[in-house]
């Protein structure tokens, strides 16, 4: 008995989801978290391939090329990512993050809502900013970025002429960060949601 082919899309997923909706709570919660890690960029894989050789070392140029056309194959076309309900990153994984952010040329919407990403994390997104032209929205919702994180991403906001929506509540920034970002946010539109860190007030523009 014959059976018909499956299709098969030539385009990757243009939507990926890790973690869950946020906040969490509970024992099942933790037990997620526990399962999920954050991504490994290009550059920290050429660390590990050196700390951690599984091979004889003489194909891990081949190796390191690999997962870079891979990486761009994946999430090249990629429009929206979800990062809700991930653990709390370490600096390695921030820096892990923005290098595969690098690999997004596509993407239009990140949501790491909650991660608590802290400042560096924020300092890193502000570096991978320039590489995501396309960029429209960015939600750092609860992500403890404090002053010098936002003060990271005001510097980063002319890099990414695109971004319409930028939502930093509970965050911490406090007032000076704030009338930095306003500043760097100019006339885009009234979609910049802040909650001032010192003021405690929620405002939009």
């Amino acid at each position: 008995m014959s059976h018909a082919p499956r299709s098969r899309s030539s385009r990757p997923d243009a939507s990926l989801r890790t973690g869950t909706p946020w906040p969490t709570s509970g024992a099942g919660a933790g037990a997620a978290a526990a399962v999920r890690g954050w991504p490994v960029g290009p550059d920290q894989l050429d660390g590990l391939t050196e700390r951690r050789p599984f091979t004889s070392g003489t194909d891990w140029a081949a190796v390191r090329a690999l997962f870079r056309r891979m990486g761009r194959a994946q999430l090249g076309g990629v429009t929206v990512l979800h990062l809700v309900g991930m653990p709390p990153p370490t600096p390695e994984h921030a820096v892990g993050l923005a290098g595969r952010l690098r690999l997004c040329a596509r993407l239009e919407t990140l949501n790491p809502t909650g991660c608590q990403i802290g400042r560096e994390g924020a300092e890193a997104l502000a570096g991978a900013l320039p590489f995501v032209p396309a960029l429209r929205e960015l939600h750092l919702e609860g992500n403890d970025l404090g002053v010098e994180g936002a003060r990271a991403l005001a510097a980063a906001l002319p890099s990414s002429p695109g971004l319409r929506v930028l939502r930093l509540g509970s965050n911490g920034i406090g007032d000076g960060a704030e009338a930095a970002v306003r500043a760097a946010w100019g006339g885009r539109g009234p979609n910049l949601l802040l909650w001032a860190g010192s003021s405690g007030r929620a405002s939009s523009s």
